[in-house]
Formats: C-alpha cells, sequence, structure tokens
C-alpha cells in the first residue's frame, strides 16, 4: 500500500533500521552503530535524525561513548507489531496514512431524507468496513464516500449486526488497491488512561459539505457498561457524525469505534462525555 508522500523515505528508513536492530541471533545485545551506516550507505544525516527520533520514542538507548545501540524492550514489541513508523512519526503521519481507509457512509432516513455517519475498512477480518450499529440498522446505505468526496464502489452494502447492547457492524465490501485498512487491536484492555488518541470521522458542521475530521483525544476511562457488562471507552472527544468512526491509539491500530455522545443530567446542568465500543469485540462478528 502507498505511503504518505512525504513521509515515503523517511518511514521506509525507519524500518530498515528496525529489521537490523531487532532481528538475527544478537539483537539482545548492544548494536554497533558504524554498522548501521555501513549495511545503509548514503543515508548519514537522515540515520542521525531517525535514531535520535527512535530514541525519544523509547525505543533504542543510544550509547554514544561506546558508540553503541541499545535496543530496548519497546522497540522490540513495536518492531513485532510493525509499529515502528506510526510510533516514531506521530499523529500526523498516522492520520494521513489511513484516512483513505475512513469513508462517509450515506443511509436513508425513514422520512426518505438523508443522513451520513462513518466506516473504515480493516485489514482483518479482509474487506470488512466497519462501523456502529446505529448507523446501519433498518436503514438503506444507499452509497459510501472516500475522503475526497468520491463514491467506493461496494455490490451489495448489507450490514452484519452485533449482539444486542453492542453497537458494532460490519459491511461487507471490497477493500480499494490503494487503501491502506486499519488493523484491528484484539486484546482486551491493550489501552489504559490517560492514552492518547485519534479520531476520525465525518461529522455535520453547518454550512459547509462533510470532510474528514481529525480530532485529537485520550481515553479517560475503560468503563463497564450496566447492566451488559461490556466495556466502554470514555474518551474526550468526538462529534455528530463521527459514529462509526476509528479511535485509533498511538501505533495506528484501532481500540475502538466511535458509539455516541452521551448527556449526563446533574445539579449543575448536562455535561457530555464520548464513548466508543472497543474493537475487540469484532470478534463476536468474524
Amino acid at each position: 500500500m502507498p505511503e504518505p508522500p512525504e513521509y515515503e523515505e523517511s518511514a521506509a528508513l525507519l524500518r530498515r533500521i528496525a529489521e537490523l536492530l531487532y532481528t538475527g541471533p544478537q539483537r539482545s545485545e548492544p548494536f554497533p552503530v558504524q554498522e548501521i551506516y555501513d549495511k545503509l550507505s548514503g543515508h548519514g544525516l537522515s540515520i542521525d535524525a531517525a535514531l535520535k527520533k527512535m530514541e525519544r520514542s523509547e525505543l533504542i538507548s543510544l550509547d554514544l561513548r561506546g558508540a553503541q545501540i541499545d535496543p530496548l524492550g519497546h522497540g522490540k514489541v513495536t518492531f513485532a507489531q510493525n509499529a515502528i513508523a506510526e510510533v516514531v512519526l506521530g499523529r500526523t503521519y498516522i492520520a494521513r496514512k489511513f484516512s483513505r481507509a475512513v469513508v462517509h457512509i450515506i443511509v436513508e432516513k425513514a422520512d426518505g431524507g438523508e443522513t451520513g455517519a462513518t466506516g473504515f475498512f480493516v485489514s482483518d477480518p479482509p474487506n470488512s468496513l466497519v462501523t456502529a450499529e446505529h448507523v446501519v440498522r433498518n436503514r438503506k446505505i444507499l452509497r459510501l464516500l472516500d475522503d475526497s468526496e468520491r463514491e467506493v464502489p461496494c455490490e451489495s452494502p448489507n450490514a452484519r449486526l452485533g449482539p444486542d447492547d453492542l453497537d458494532i457492524a460490519i459491511i461487507e465490501c471490497r477493500t480499494p488497491p490503494d487503501v491502506e485498512p486499519i488493523r484491528v487491536e484484539w486484546k482486551r484492555r491493550a489501552a489504559s488512561p490517560p492514552a492518547d488518541l485519534i479520531v476520525l470521522g465525518y461529522p455535520k458542521i453547518a454550512g459547509v459539505y462533510p470532510g474528514l475530521h481529525h480530532l485529537t483525544a485520550q481515553l479517560q476511562q475503560v468503563a463497564i457498561e450496566y447492566p451488559s457488562g461490556y466495556d466502554s471507552l470514555i474518551i474526550s472527544a468526538t462529534q455528530p457524525g463521527c459514529s462509526g468512526g476509528p479511535v485509533l491509539d498511538m501505533r495506528g491500530f484501532a481500540i475502538g469505534i466511535v458509539k455516541q455522545e452521551n448527556r449526563l443530567e446533574n445539579e449543575e446542568g448536562i455535561s457530555s462525555f464520548f464513548s466508543a465500543t472497543p474493537a475487540h469485540y469484532l470478534s463476536k462478528l468474524v
């Protein structure tokens, strides 16, 4: 899948460095810095910058006195998850890389009008578009649009709905060849507060055409819903229209699916909080 053009070179270099550091029989031992330069000749200054960024991301430790690199446990895990570029290059890279995977779902309302929400292509199960159950229940899917408002072909966009009290659905639809599908975090409670998050979706903004919105958020709480007993992610930000959109962690994994804005009445008035269904519950639909 194509990388964002402005990140293509740096992402490729990070992955090549990581492959040298984290593969092979001696990769629990310090690694000579010079070996990196020798094996990746012609990238001198770029290697310097890449190693410094990897150290800031706590993937490696640089021993400048001994001219060695100590691979750290976090780096080994991140390499095994194929998330080195995401962790090092950060939020903007992740948003740019996966924007094409996030689509605007247009559905028909009961009165015959149209409304929109969000869905996203995932890598597993393949050729699957994930959204929230309330977006598609008892509604006809009229069309799917990408982040350039071009129609995404889908022969028969029928949704498979989640069990009661789980606001998730999967639409069978072939992933376009130029889309990098989003990986799902299948592990329960893989993230804990106050983890940094990225929320992508198509909110309704008065006076403008819908466009892909990028929200910076944090995980505030992993709550247990009553009476279902299911986990729910309480996050700091989303917008109406983002329902069904991905909640990404800083590895670019989907840890949640935007559910709704919840309004809580109290003595001081009404406060709002936002929730998402943990993505690992998609296993109930696979």
